[in-house]
C-alpha cells in the first residue's frame, strides 16, 4: 500500500478477498496517504483496518491469525 495511493491491481484483489470473507493485511511502509497522512476509508475498512507498518509488524500479526 506504499504511495499515496495504492494501485488498482492491489484494490481489486483486496475487494475480492473481501467479498470471499478472506481475511486480508495491509502493508504500507510510508507515511503519504491520499487524505493526508491517511488512507481511503474504503480501502482500510476491506482491511478491517488491519495494516502493518513494517515486515516485523506483519510477521506478528500474521502469527496472531495462527495461534
Amino acid at each position: 500500500m506504499d504511495g499515496r495511493v495504492p494501485d488498482e491491481r492491489a484494490c481489486v484483489e483486496i475487494g475480492i478477498g473481501y467479498a470471499l470473507g478472506k481475511e486480508c493485511i495491509g502493508l504500507k511502509t510510508d507515511v503519504r496517504g491520499a487524505f493526508g497522512s491517511a488512507d481511503n476509508p474504503m480501502v482500510l475498512g476491506a482491511l478491517r483496518f488491519r495494516v502493518a507498518g513494517s515486515l516485523e509488524e506483519l510477521g506478528e500479526m500474521l502469527r496472531e491469525e495462527w495461534d
